[in-house]
């Protein structure tokens, strides 16, 4: 019974400064990787899938398998991590802004 105690009573205990700046290098590592892990996975799997498809017909097409594949891991990959959106920058409000800023070669 004292063992339970002893170990609700350290989930009990709030977490010191350094646990908590260290969760949060986690965090900004775990959002970085994630990402590209997936990227590569999907990557992957698009590229041997591709590639086992353009082996049936004459097998030529290494590139565009390649280009193929990345198109898919791409699309992918936002699907997923950004959930449909991908903001690029390119819509600005107000739109006279832009104008302005490729006209001053911005």
């Amino acid at each position: 019974m004292a063992l339970i105690d002893a170990a609700s009573a350290a989930v009990a205990t709030p977490m010191n400064h350094d646990q908590q700046t260290g969760r949060r290098i986690l965090a900004e590592i775990d959002s970085l990787i994630a990402p590209l892990v997936l990227f590569a996975a999907l990557y992957l799997a698009a590229l041997l899938g591709a590639g086992a498809l353009a082996r049936l017909g004459e097998g030529g097409y290494g590139q565009c398998v390649a280009l193929a594949s990345v198109v898919i891991a791409t699309i992918g990959a936002i699907a997923i991590c950004e959930k449909g959106r991908w903001p690029l920058g390119l819509a600005t409000r107000p739109p006279w802004r832009a104008i302005l800023e490729l006209a001053g070669g911005a």
